[in-house]
């Protein structure tokens, strides 16, 4: 109590108020420090130098803040204003009543909206595709695909691992990636946790699986994709982690020209040639049976080396590459890699006379175009503008 009351005599003091109830409101105001008590009451001074009246209740000391919060001129709102964004459409008058929900600009945009979000929100966008993913075990994918002569895309998955969600929602949803997949390959698609993925991961990756419960096994990265064989089982193509939509159509595209299901054919094992019977022995310096004469005759002579192959398309027609337009191919293959304008009104055989004398391979050999692989051979006699091989690339494969 003394403090306050030393408080207010000072404050008494330093205005020179003499009114001990203006003093302690200030006071109090300020809970209880006379500087800021002091430097309010300074600022609520009137033009004239006397301090404002100090309000006695609370609705008063509320009116009076109230007061100093409106000093400052505050713009009232905008009236509310209603307003058509396109003009009348044909054949309606100018009655508000004309104008039909749904016609408007922004309308059918929202329509848009609406119907393009997914039924399902996001378990439809990342849901895997279980229509193109082949639904018996490993055993059964392999004997369709050899029955089919497609290869078998294995992909192991991780729900916990948001890479394998990511490919479902950029790679096995696209369009090409599906066809590509349709046409040369047998998915083959199984979370890490399923009995048939542990038995996968046991036989092509046991020195780096991980345990799991129960017993199984599962690989340290997912998704998990490769690409096996079907007549042998022998994996051609693994990768671990996720892939974009553009590199897995290059990769599955490239192993379908690289690779054949039709080169490895049963081997048929030739009859055993009849064993000559051993020359007889000499007695006396000639064999029995004969005389000396035929015991030292001379030995036949070796046979002839077979003709080399005739080139079978030495009678096709090259011309000179033209500097600019033409057909523009590039080649890939043993011992070629590069790319040539021909004239348009060459013959797909000059593809492969260009071929023969460029890259000079042994034996036979054919060329391989687009996606699925179709091979160019049938097509020698066909204009070169005529046969779609225009900025494509074409593959040459050993056939002998």
């Amino acid at each position: 109590m003394a403090d306050a009351d030393a408080a207010i005599a000072s404050f008494m003091a330093i205005t020179g108020s003499a009114d001990e109830n203006t003093a302690r409101f200030w006071v109090d105001a300020a809970g209880g420090n006379v500087e800021l008590a002091v430097g309010n009451f300074l600022d609520g001074n009137n033009a004239g130098g006397a301090a404002a009246p100090p309000p006695q209740d609370d609705a008063a000391v509320a009116a009076a803040l109230h007061a100093r919060e409106m000093e400052h001129e505050v713009r009232a709102p905008d009236s509310v204003k209603r307003g058509r964004l396109l003009a009348d459409f044909p054949g309606a008058d100018d009655d508000e009543d004309a104008y039909t929900p749904g016609a408007g600009a922004f309308d059918d945009d929202e329509d848009d909206e609406e119907a393009e979000k997914p039924a399902g929100g996001l378990s439809s966008i990342f849901a895997p595709p279980t229509e193109l993913t082949h639904s018996g075990d490993f055993q059964k994918a392999r004997a369709d695909g050899k029955a089919q002569k497609k290869w078998l895309l294995v992909v192991i998955t991780n729900e916990a691992v948001f890479a394998c969600h990511e490919m479902n929602r950029d790679c096995w949803s696209d369009d090409t990636v599906r066809a590509v997949v349709e046409a040369s390959f047998i998915l083959w698609l199984r979370p890490h946790t399923d009995p048939q993925a542990s038995t996968y991961c046991d036989r092509y990756d046991r020195d780096r699986a991980l345990p799991l419960q129960g017993g199984y096994s599962a690989h340290p990265v997912h998704p998990h994709l490769a690409v096996v064989d079907p007549r042998t089982g022998r994996r051609v193509w693994t990768k671990d982690g996720k892939v974009s939509r553009d590199r897995l159509v290059e990769l599955l595209s490239d192993i379908t020209e690289r690779h054949s299901l039709e080169e490895l054919a049963p081997v048929q094992v030739a009859p055993r040639a009849a064993t000559p019977p051993p020359p007889a022995p000499l007695v006396g310096g000639a064999a029995l049976g004969g005389g000396v004469g035929s015991a030292f005759a001379a030995p036949p002579p070796p046979p002839a080396p077979p003709p080399p192959p005739a080139d079978p398309w030495a009678d096709a027609v090259l011309s000179p590459e033209p500097a600019a337009g033409g057909v523009m191919v590039a080649f890939r293959g043993p011992g070629i890699q590069r790319k040539r304008r021909f004239v348009e009104t060459d013959a797909v055989a000059a593809l492969f006379k260009y071929v023969q004398a460029e890259a000079k391979p042994a034996g036979g050999f054919d060329l391989l175009c687009g996606f699925p692989p179709r091979q160019l051979a049938p097509m020698a006699s066909t204009p070169l503008k005529d046969a779609d091989v225009h900025g494509q690339a074409v593959q040459m494969k050993l056939t002998s």
